[in-house]
């Protein structure tokens, strides 16, 4: 498992990789969530990709994502209570 807070990663949020730049032509940010609102299926924002939430396990500091990549690469990452996200929904 990787922690977020220990890899210091920007959540996508202060700058952005041609891949991010392309994937943000499909999808359109919506919202910004805590890390208590997100929901299994949300497309979230997370170390410069644009994800999708497979599962949520509480922790007594936060939560455990299982979430999924575009390219179908799955991972798990612990975040923090404190976190946020950006929503994303899929342009058609």
């Amino acid at each position: 498992m990787k922690k977020m807070q220990a890899m210091k990663w920007d959540w996508g949020l202060n700058k952005m990789s041609d891949t991010m730049i392309r994937m943000e032509e499909d999808f359109t940010n919506v919202d910004v969530l805590n890390a208590d609102q997100l929901e299994v299926g949300d497309l979230i924002g997370i170390g410069g990709e644009i994800v999708k939430v497979l599962a949520i396990a509480p922790l007594h500091y936060g939560f455990n994502l299982a979430i999924e990549n575009n390219f179908g690469e799955r991972d798990f990452v612990d975040v923090s209570e404190d976190d946020t996200f950006k929503l994303y929904i899929e342009n058609f």
